[in-house]
């Protein structure tokens, strides 16, 4: 059930007031940092999914932290997708920041929707560069590369978006993905009760039933009101999850 952290590091208190806000709605958690040690020890302890970088004192301070960052310095991860933002900044600054180990560069004015959507395919690109090729839970074989899944041998018709939703469910065994999670990783945003949220609904439903056709009875486990689970795993791997 929980939410994707994102690492905020900026001493722009627009942008620490307005944005933790709008990520929060939309099914991340958010953390502030105005000052780099406080970053640094916030991407060792919390493990983000993103961190974002406003504006800081100078440049180079910029510069010097993703140099850091990417070196492996502190404990750090260091393949954590890092989006700049900054206000003025020429093609050269751009370049510098990129060169320093950014993965994308915006001006501070960028829309929220813009930003997001750039956020969204930073973390996707990170989750589908770690995630293994070959998920097996028990009886369940999924090929992320050819985009295939068998069940006991048995090949199993998905949809693009009941594969996207079973490789998920599948990557976490026993996990429970809230339906904002799902929605906002197949939709791009974490919406409420609406259109999506029965959209999402409707396709684990069909999904579920594949999976009982190939032999899979009970695999997609929904917990009324706050989201489904993978349920082939055993009890006490689904307790520690």
């Amino acid at each position: 059930m929980s939410r994707q952290p994102i690492l905020l590091y900026a001493e722009d208190e627009r942008l620490l007031g307005e944005l933790p806000q709008q990520l929060r709605l939309d099914g991340y958690d958010p953390h502030c940092a105005r000052a780099r040690e406080q970053c640094l020890w916030a991407l060792a302890e919390r493990r983000p999914a993103a961190l974002l970088v406003g504006e800081v004192p100078t440049l180079p301070d910029t510069l010097a932290l993703l140099r850091e960052l990417r070196a492996c310095e502190g404990g750090v991860d260091p393949d954590v997708p890092v989006l700049v933002l900054g206000s003025g900044q020429d093609a050269l600054c751009q370049v510098a920041a990129f060169d320093a180990g950014a993965d994308d560069v915006q001006p501070a004015d960028v829309s929220y929707l813009v930003l997001r959507a750039r956020l969204r395919a930073l973390i996707m690109r990170s989750e589908l560069a770690r995630r293994p090729r070959q998920i097996e839970v028990r009886s369940l074989r999924i090929d992320t590369d050819l985009r295939e899944a068998r069940y006991a041998g048995k090949p199993i018709e998905l949809t693009s978006i009941e594969f996207s939703l079973l490789a998920q469910l599948a990557s976490r065994p026993g996990r429970l993905f809230t339906k904002r999670e799902l929605q906002r990783d197949v939709w791009g945003s974490a919406v409420g009760a609406g259109p999506h949220s029965r959209a999402l609904d409707a396709h684990l439903s069909r999904l579920r039933r594949k999976l009982a056709a190939a032999g899979a009875q009970g695999a997609i486990e929904n917990r009324r009101g706050t989201g489904y689970r993978l349920g082939l795993v055993e009890p006490d791997a689904a307790a520690a999850a």
